[in-house]
């Protein structure tokens, strides 16, 4: 299957609907009937169609990459009793359930926050 080409002016957004209705097809669960399809291949072409002319939107990226911790490292481990998460500045015993509520294991938050 294609990507999307970011600039190509001879992109056809039908055909690569097409493409995309036919991947979802080819999944042996998908069990759906021909107004099931023509209205899934009208959705994609819309969605497609969308993509193709939206503009990119650079400020939402930057302030994505931009992240200020809710307290700093020295405040997170000063006290025996707790960790306080830099994430949301409260207190916890463990971070497990906390971390994995925002998507994220133990070992993947100590990588972050190593960068």
């Amino acid at each position: 299957m294609a990507d999307i080409p970011e600039d190509d002016p001879n992109f056809d957004t039908i055909d690569f609907a097409v493409q995309l209705t036919t991947a979802w097809l080819s999944n042996p669960n998908t069990r759906a009937s021909e107004t099931d399809v023509l209205a899934f291949l009208k959705d994609m072409h819309g969605a497609v169609d969308q993509l193709s002319r939206a503009e990119p939107d650079v400020k939402s990226a930057d302030v994505a990459n931009e992240y200020t911790p809710a307290v700093s490292v020295r405040k997170s481990l000063a006290s025996k009793d707790h960790i306080i998460s830099m994430i949301d500045g409260k207190p916890y015993k463990t971070l497990r359930r906390h971390l994995a509520g925002h998507g994220l294991t133990r070992r993947s938050a100590w990588a972050a926050s190593r960068v």
